[in-house]
């Protein structure tokens, strides 16, 4: 039988986050947490962090981006709203043929490219407490 004390304690199923960014941002990010991006008036008027479900493999070979921030989605969304976004613009042919620079392999264009933002209404950091493991996978730190 369900007891409504659980049905009260149970949060939203969220699971692991992945973000992204450059090893250069380690030291602040250990310190201080994951810091809020300024609202895309398009999408949304809140702040954010980009994050992913599944893990870029190809964003940790090809691209600045070596430094895999591995987050507790369960524990964030239980103070945070956690919202999937498209992500049209990288797997948008065009894009891909428009001159952009980037570093990216051939195999990156391909992936799915599924973003999920925490969103905050205020700037400031994501707290280090929600972290879970740090991988940099360029080995320059």
């Amino acid at each position: 039988m369900i007891k409504l004390i659980d049905l009260l304690n149970e949060g939203k199923q969220v699971g692991i986050l992945y973000h992204y960014t450059s090893p250069d941002n380690m030291e602040d990010i250990k310190k201080n947490g994951i810091k809020f991006s300024s609202p895309q008036q398009e999408i949304s008027n809140m702040y954010y962090i980009s994050t992913t479900r599944k893990k870029q493999t190809s964003w940790t070979e090809y691209s600045s981006y070596s430094l895999e921030i591995v987050l507790d989605g369960d524990k964030i969304s239980e103070r945070y709203k956690v919202t999937p976004i498209q992500a049209m613009t990288f797997l948008d042919p065009s894009f891909k043929k428009s001159g952009v620079k980037r570093d990216f392999s051939e195999e990156f264009w391909n992936e799915e490219l599924a973003e999920e933002r925490i969103l905050s209404k205020t700037s400031g950091y994501l707290s280090p407490e929600y972290i879970l493991k740090i991988n940099n996978y360029n080995n320059k730190l």
